[in-house]
């Protein structure tokens, strides 16, 4: 087995989850087509048989050309899901009205309070982009090697790879209570 492919939704701790894979022993592309630099090394990787991890979201598929090389060879393939929708979608939602969607740009927010701005078109762009890439995820013609969920890597401690859970804002509950109603609403 030369590489690792992990098909997840987002907000699902994908980017600490490969971090462990990788265990900093081998290469590591997260979400390729967003760093078009680091093609050239993932194209050598594949044509020439290195380790790697790479992590793709479903719906970023169609933006990357090596997808369908990496996905028919024998790279090993993990499905990473979350249980708790209100969550996922609510932290989708906190990390698009702010910008910051890890701790790396989090600085200036960890610890401090700060309230978020409610969108009720963004609330509904959060739970169209969630629940979308969780059908894309279920309908792929992939055969999975091992399925794992968020809360059972929290539950294992390998989401620990230096990368924290963003501080929520103080109207969080607020937040939450409106994407539930609209989440219930729109199924």
């Amino acid at each position: 087995m030369n590489c690792i492919l992990l098909l997840a939704n987002y907000r699902t701790g994908s980017s600490s989850y490969s971090h462990v894979l990788a265990n900093r022993k081998i290469l590591e592309y997260p979400e390729p087509h967003l760093f078009p630099e680091k093609w050239a090394s993932l194209q050598e990787a594949v044509d020439s048989g290195k380790k790697f991890v790479i992590k793709f979201m479903p719906d970023q598929i169609e933006k990357f050309e090596l997808y369908q090389k990496i996905v028919k060879s024998n790279c090993y393939k993990i499905k990473l899901i979350r249980e708790n929708k209100l969550e996922q979608i609510a932290s989708y939602y906190v990390a698009s009205m702010t910008d910051i969607w890890n701790d790396h740009s989090n600085e200036f927010k960890r610890g401090k309070e700060y309230t978020v701005n409610i969108s009720l078109d963004q609330i509904k762009t959060s739970i169209n982009i969630i629940t979308n890439n969780d059908f894309l995820l279920e309908n792929l013609d992939i055969k999975f090697d091992n399925e794992v969920t968020y809360e059972r890597l929290v539950e294992q401690g390998l989401l620990t790879s230096g990368t924290v859970k963003l501080t929520t804002p103080t109207n969080y509950k607020i937040i939450k209570q409106r994407i539930e109603y609209e989440y219930n609403k729109s199924r």
